[in-house]
């Protein structure tokens, strides 16, 4: 009995040390550690044996095999090398629906001229080998709880991988989702055996079209990642050839903005140095910051971007008004800042900018569903650690996924069947709708009394916010908050002089971040600071919205704005309610908001057929209007040709640029600006009567390229190439749209040219794979890793061509062909020779 207790305990995944101390207090015996876990290890072993082994000493590939095959819920693909009298051949394994595994050479086609798969298998012939001769490369798998979510809510997928998860030392890739409540949920998970574009390529191209059959791919809007060459080129490929024929790939600003500014070393002290001249200078750094966040989540159209472009070149280049700033900034930090926003931002505002992407992509522009889910996995006492085999990681893993999905479906039912204790909640919250989405309604909601309304015809009408009365100013006294941050600001300074030991100074470093800092956190006092700071300088812009009453397929009358809410969100903005006057209803969101879609789909037949209707053929681009509120609107509001505003202050916003507010940083230096400034500012429109003939200077300091900020950055596809393998299995579960729909089995392949730009991103994954084994060799690993170094380079100064003089002194080659540029000399005849 106590060795059945013992062994549940594995499979539940509890620790050998917890094992054993449970063990000790139900029998009074205290058991070895390595007693405990060699029991562990036979139970793992018994397993894989009596689920057809070979009968040999199984492998983790075993394991992982066995593990993934047991489970009826679970679907995965495995794609591995298979060894026969020396040939090598790339196949996958997966399994049918009738629980049959099924093996099919693979073909890669990612069009990696710098690895594939044979290439890696061969490599790595001797890391993993199960028993037949076989090499697993990679292994990718979903439950079936998560491809109903993903055939449910497929508009938005984020893409990142981790690392530290198994003994194995692969990295761990999730794609993730968003479900009603905003919850993340995994769409696929997958073991991976290198960074390499082939990698990626299988994994999106075959390995989610296999777990995920039916039509979610094509409803598909958003994919985010970071900015990896490899991953970047194997998403805009497999885009590119229609197999998410939807999609637009953008990178995680998050990753750009954080990684590769504020913590990248090459701006990290810098920063830190301007910030810690005072408290003005520490709000001027973060305001510019958030400036560049604007620019990722407000900035609406292009015409805003450019103009913003062009006042922050002047903002921080421009040397005669930098006394008129909140703060200094050095000059050779405002070098390296417009430095990176040139080279590194604005350059590619295609893939970080929400103005550059349509559809309902939930306004996602990070990868925090994945960074998120990459941290609950590592910090969970239950989550897969370091030395966890691929089958003990994977187990892990899917049992944390598998109990937040029970406790998130009993949430969801018990929403379903129940009230809401206020007669308020109950008149203004709909039960209908998940919580987020009420939330998000409600804040809406609460915005639309700041909102005037014109009427310009019998079913358009003109909504613009009240700038005068309710868009906030700067306050005129700040002098109190100011005084407490920088006396707070230099007690830390004080401190931090006075002591010797680093791991205090470390701590009030972080206290000083922490308190007086952009993030959660921070001090009231400097919170107020920095908001009244980013209104006087982040450069706003009004917006008047046309609402209209459009006649739909299905004969509805909807009411539709032009704002990027309900396109983006799907449910009702702040602008509709300014309208409608009245509390937010079920009709205010599209059905994936719904509660009884997340309940019903997929359970009750007629239930599914009808939500689909909704959602894939009645896809409407607004708010159904019921008789009684087309009644109203049509005659209880303005007649044609009235409203709460005169016609001008509606019209001096629409379709032309107009900063907001009158007490900013704008307005108060409008005539130290530029001519070519002051001509785009409408507020001086009337002393600058050829503004709308001015065009956009881009200045020196922001050479942008302006096709290259268009069309984004020119990125290679992938080419057919090398004929390879997999493993996979399919659960027996059938998603809804997979009955009406079936992919095609081939595809049409881009023809794309190599990669071949840059040496460094090409090769990078590859020398972090040989330093990973070097690392675990020890120092004869170090020293083989040195050798093969060491002769790589003198054959690339051997390639070079470059040979010493016979005499003198020689001196090494030039090791790059990199061009530098050299300044242009005026035009003049040639000296002649004397």
């Amino acid at each position: 009995m106590e060795k059945a207790l013992a062994c549940d305990s594995f499979k539940s995944h509890i620790s050998t040390t917890a094992t054993a101390s449970l063990l000790q207090t139900r029998t009074g015996e205290c058991l070895d550690w390595q007693q405990v876990h060699y029991l562990k290890r036979k139970e793992e072993n018994q397993l894989v044996l009596t689920g057809g082994g070979s009968g040999t000493a199984p492998t983790n590939a075993d394991r992982l095999l066995t593990y993934l095959s047991s489970d009826p819920t679970k679907s995965f693909v495995m794609l591995y090398g298979d060894y026969n009298s020396g040939m090598l051949t790339i196949k996958t394994k997966r399994m049918n629906m009738n629980n049959a595994l099924e093996i099919d050479e693979y073909v890669d086609e990612s069009g990696d001229a710098v690895d594939s798969p044979e290439k890696y298998a061969q490599s790595m012939r001797a890391r993993l080998k199960n028993a037949n001769g076989q090499i697993l490369l990679a292994c990718a798998w979903t439950s079936d709880d998560a491809r109903r979510k993903f055939d449910m809510y497929p508009e938005w997928a984020g893409g990142d991988d981790t690392e530290d998860t198994n003994s194995e030392e692969r990295p761990l890739f999730t794609c993730m989702g968003m479900d009603h409540e905003n919850n993340t949920f995994p769409i696929m998970l997958a073991y991976l055996p290198a960074k390499g574009q082939w990698v990626y390529w299988w994994l999106w191209k075959d390995a989610i079209p296999l777990l995920h059959p039916g039509t979610a791919l094509q409803r598909v809007r958003g994919i985010n990642s970071d900015a990896d060459p490899q991953l970047t080129r194997a998403i805009e490929g497999v885009i590119k050839i229609g197999l998410y024929p939807n999609a637009l790939h953008g990178w995680c600003t998050w990753h750009k903005i954080n990684r590769n500014f504020t913590n990248d070393p090459q701006y990290k002290s810098l920063l830190a140095n301007a910030k810690n001249i005072n408290i003005s200078s520490r709000i001027e750094v973060d305001v510019v910051v958030r400036w560049l966040w604007y620019f990722v989540k407000h900035y609406e159209d292009q015409s805003e971007i450019e103009l913003s472009m062009m006042l922050m070149k002047h903002y921080l280049g421009d040397e005669d008004s930098q006394d008129d700033h909140i703060g200094q900034i050095p000059q050779d930090t405002r070098r390296k800042i417009m430095e990176f926003c040139t080279k590194s931002f604005f350059l590619h505002a295609t893939k970080l900018f929400e103005a550059n992407f349509t559809g309902m992509t939930l306004k996602k522009r990070t990868t925090g569903a994945n960074e998120g889910t990459h941290r609950a996995l590592k910090k969970h006492v239950n989550g897969p650690k370091p030395q966890d085999n691929l089958a003990e990681s994977c187990g892990k893993i899917n049992h944390m996924n598998d109990n937040k999905e029970k406790i998130g479906k009993k949430k969801t039912a018990s929403h379903d069947y129940s009230q809401y204790g206020k007669a308020e909640d109950r008149m203004s919250r709909p039960i209908e709708l998940s919580e987020h989405c009420n939330d998000k309604l409600a804040k809406e909601h609460r915005e639309h009394t700041n909102y005037l309304i014109y009427r310009k015809g019998e079913n358009e009408f003109y909504v613009k916010r009240d700038y005068d009365r309710f868009d906030t100013s700067p306050q005129d006294d700040l002098s109190l908050e100011y005084r407490i941050c920088q006396r707070l600001l230099d007690n830390i300074e004080n401190h931090l002089h006075g002591v010797d030991d680093t791991v205090v100074q470390g701590t009030l470093r972080k206290l000083r971040e922490k308190l007086l800092g952009d993030r959660k956190g921070s001090m009231p006092e400097y919170r107020i600071l920095l908001a009244e700071a980013m209104k006087y300088v982040i450069p706003r812009y009004e917006h008047t919205r046309i609402l209209k009453m459009e006649q739909a397929f299905s004969g509805d009358l909807v009411l539709t704005c032009s704002c990027p809410g309900f396109p983006k969100m799907g449910h009702a903005c702040r602008h509709m309610y300014a309208l409608l006057r009245r509390h937010p209803s079920p009709r205010d969101a599209k059905i994936r908001w719904h509660v009884g879609y997340a309940n019903n789909y997929g359970d009750d037949k007629e239930l599914t057929k009808q939500y689909m209707n909704l959602r894939d053929k009645l896809s409407l681009r607004g708010v159904v209007l019921t008789p009684e509120e087309r009644t109203k609107i049509k005659q209880e509001l303005y007649p044609i040709g009235a409203g709460d505003r005169d016609y001008n202050f509606f019209m001096c916003s629409l379709g032309r640029l107009k900063l907001r507010g009158q007490e900013n940083y704008w307005h108060q230096n409008a005539m130290k600006l530029p001519q070519h400034l002051r001509s785009r500012l409408p507020y001086l429109a009337e002393k600058s009567p050829t503004a709308d003939n001015e065009g956009i200077e881009t200045g020196v300091a922001f050479e942008v390229d302006e096709e290259q900020v268009a069309h984004g950055p020119d990125l290679s596809f992938a080419v057919p190439f090398g004929a390879s393998q997999g493993i996979t299995q399919l659960s027996q579960y059938t998603v809804p749209s997979q009955i009406q729909h079936e992919l095609e089995p081939n595809h049409p392949v881009s023809v794309c040219p190599p990669q071949g730009a840059s040496s460094y991103n090409d090769f990078l994954h590859i020398y972090q794979d040989l330093c990973k084994m070097a690392d675990g060799n020890g120092q004869e690993g170090r020293q083989s890793l040195l050798d093969g170094l060491n002769e790589l380079r003198t054959n690339q100064f051997v390639i070079s061509g470059v040979s010493a003089n016979e005499n003198g002194m020689a001196s090494f080659p030039k090791t790059s062909r990199k061009k530098v540029a050299k300044r242009i000399k005026k035009v003049t005849s040639p000296n002649k020779r004397r």
